[in-house]
């Protein structure tokens, strides 16, 4: 007696995928789309990790770091707590949270409203200044501004004559 589940003619990817001719070029359509997808992927990941050891190797530093290093100025003048205002010509939720991380304790809050307002002007050209020295003038109403030379200012309203 023949096996009826299993005909000799039909093999189990025919049984899996459908049948016959159809079945197999099914079967092999996915495998190929499977490796092109992992060596797409091994692909992307190489450029990735090359492109990352070229910016290591080049001393480059990322975003984050490069705007520590340009808040650090102001971040010396800054308090030690309380809330502190943020302004920016830029729209980047990134980037307040980011100056966030960077001023805790602090609390950044955005808009003029604190007595102290962070602001960050990407536009501005870079003025020379020595290390860690800043500029001071004065507005109309007597608050002092702060500024750093590299588009990071800060206003100060707590001392108002």
């Amino acid at each position: 007696m023949e096996d009826q589940t299993n005909p000799p003619h039909r093999s189990p990817v025919d049984y899996a995928t459908g049948t016959g001719k159809l079945g197999r070029l099914r079967c092999f359509a996915a495998l190929l789309a499977a490796v092109l997808l992992a060596g797409a992927s091994a692909h992307s990941g190489a450029l990735a990790l090359r492109d990352t050891w070229r910016i290591f190797k080049a001393g480059t530093p990322d975003f984050a770091v490069a705007y520590a290093a340009k808040l650090a100025p102001a971040r010396a003048v800054l308090p030690d707590r309380g809330t502190v205002g943020y302004v920016s010509d830029s729209n980047d939720e990134g980037e307040f949270y980011l100056t966030q991380y960077l001023v805790v304790p602090l609390v950044l809050e955005k808009g003029p409203r604190p007595d102290l307002v962070l602001v960050n002007n990407h536009v501005a050209n870079p003025t020379s200044t020595e290390d860690r020295v800043y500029r001071v003038s004065r507005l109309a109403d007597g608050s002092a501004v702060y500024d750093f030379g590299n588009g990071i200012k800060l206003i100060d309203r707590r001392h108002r004559p």
